[in-house]
Formats: structure tokens, sequence, C-alpha cells
């Protein structure tokens, strides 16, 4: 449903900044007891600072509680999520890479 109404909208370039790194961090926080209830750590491998992204910062809150939601529910109990940021040089696009990665089972295909 989140994704329907997405992609109904007509994209626009966001006109403001948002603190990546801090957004994350309020996700993190949020999901707390959901990782406690199952027995995962999550871990941060942040950039040190601020990290400034042109961004929603209620869109990007959104897609990232969805991914750090469903790492806690199916990683494997008793294990961990982590979450990495690293910057990007690529040419004359700058970028901010976000890892998040859980040691579950996976989804068989």
């Amino acid at each position: 449903l989140s994704l329907s109404r997405l992609e109904m909208k007509p994209y626009l370039r966001p006109g403001t900044e948002v603190d990546l790194r801090q957004t994350i961090d309020s996700v993190i926080d949020s999901l707390g007891p959901l990782a406690a209830e199952n027995g995962i750590v999550i871990e941060r491998d942040f950039i040190d600072g601020p990290v400034s992204v042109p961004g929603d910062r209620d869109e990007l809150f959104q897609v990232f509680e969805n991914l750090l939601e469903n790492a806690c529910k199916y990683g494997q109990s008793g294990g961990r999520v982590t979450v990495s940021m690293a910057r990007v040089e690529d040419g004359q696009d700058p970028g901010i890479d976000v890892t998040i990665r859980d040691y579950g089972p996976g989804i068989a295909l």
C-alpha cells in the first residue's frame, strides 16, 4: 500500500536536506524493543558526524524502518543486524551507501 502511494506521486527532487545518520539512529532507537524481543542486537558502523542528503525525513524513516523491522523479525534469534554507512565518491555524483545486513537464513529461491 505504501509503495503504491509512492509510485502514484510524480517524482520531485527533494528540496530539503535531511541528516541521514540522525534519521537512521531514530529508526534503530524506535525498533529497540522489537530487536530485544527477537533476541537481535543492532550494530552501527556509521560515518562520524552529520550526514546530509536531499530527501524527505518521513519517507526515509519509513524506508529504513521497514528494512530494519524485517531484519529484526526474520533474522536469527540471538543474532545481530548490522547497519553500515559509507561515503561513495563516484565521479561527479558522490553519495552515501547504507547497508543493512542480517544473518538469518534468507529466502529460498
